[in-house]
C-alpha cells in the first residue's frame, strides 16, 4: 500500500452539486480563533459553482478554486451542506452567476471580525460571500447576510448536511499535482497583482 502524502485527503466530487456549500475547520490559529469567537465547529465557507469548481473569499480575495487541488490534512474537518428544498433552475443560475460576479472582490479582515452592524462595503469574507449570493437570488439563509459567521450559516434552517466523502491523496499524486502547471493559481496571482 502506497504511503499518503503527509496524510492528505480531498473531497470526492461525485455527490457535490452546484450551489452546495462546503464548510471547513482547519487546525491553524486563525481557524481556531474564528471557531472560538463564534462558538462554532467551522471557520470557513465556500460555494460550489460547477462540478469540481468552487468560489470562496480568503485573504487573497474572492477567487475560483478547483476542488481536486484543494487538499486537506487528516485532522481537518470538512462538512457538505445543500439547500433542503431544491432550487428551480433559474434560481440556481442566479445564485451561481452572483457568486461568479464576486470573483476579484477584495477581502475584508476587519469586517470579518466585527460582531456589530457597520456600514456595508463591497469587500467580502467567506460567510458573507455565500450568504449574499443566496440573498441576491431571494434566499435568506441567515437574518443578516452582511454580517454572519460560517457557523451561523452552517446552522441555517434552510440547509441540510450531506455526508462529506473524502479520499486519500498518494505521494505520487501529490508530486504530480505539484509538478503540473496550475492555471487557477496563475489567475489568482494575476487578479491580486
Amino acid at each position: 500500500q502506497e504511503c499518503r502524502g503527509e496524510n492528505l485527503k480531498r473531497l470526492v466530487l461525485n455527490n457535490i452539486e452546484p450551489g452546495d456549500i462546503i464548510f471547513t475547520a482547519r487546525p491553524g490559529k486563525i481557524s481556531k480563533a474564528i471557531r472560538t469567537s463564534t462558538g462554532g465547529v467551522v471557520s470557513h465557507a465556500m460555494i460550489c459553482v460547477q462540478h469540481g469548481s468552487f468560489i470562496d473569499s480568503t485573504s487573497d480575495g474572492v477567487q475560483a478554486r478547483n476542488l481536486q487541488r484543494e487538499l486537506f490534512e487528516d485532522d481537518e474537518k470538512v462538512y457538505h451542506f445543500r439547500l433542503k428544498q431544491e432550487l428551480r433552475p433559474e434560481k440556481l443560475s442566479a445564485v451561481l452567476d452572483l457568486a461568479r460576479a464576486e470573483i476579484g472582490a477584495r477581502y475584508s479582515k476587519l469586517e470579518a471580525i466585527r460582531s456589530v452592524r457597520q456600514p456595508r462595503s463591497k469587500r467580502q469574507f467567506c460567510s458573507r460571500l455565500v450568504a449574499r449570493v443566496y440573498k441576491g437570488a431571494g434566499i435568506d439563509l441567515v437574518p443578516d447576510a452582511d454580517y454572519c459567521s460560517p457557523e451561523e450559516l452552517r446552522n441555517s434552517p434552510l440547509l441540510v448536511e450531506i455526508s462529506a466523502k473524502t479520499e486519500p491523496v498518494s505521494d505520487g499524486e501529490l508530486r504530480s499535482l505539484q509538478d503540473l502547471f496550475d492555471p487557477i493559481k496563475a489567475t489568482h496571482i494575476a487578479q491580486n497583482t
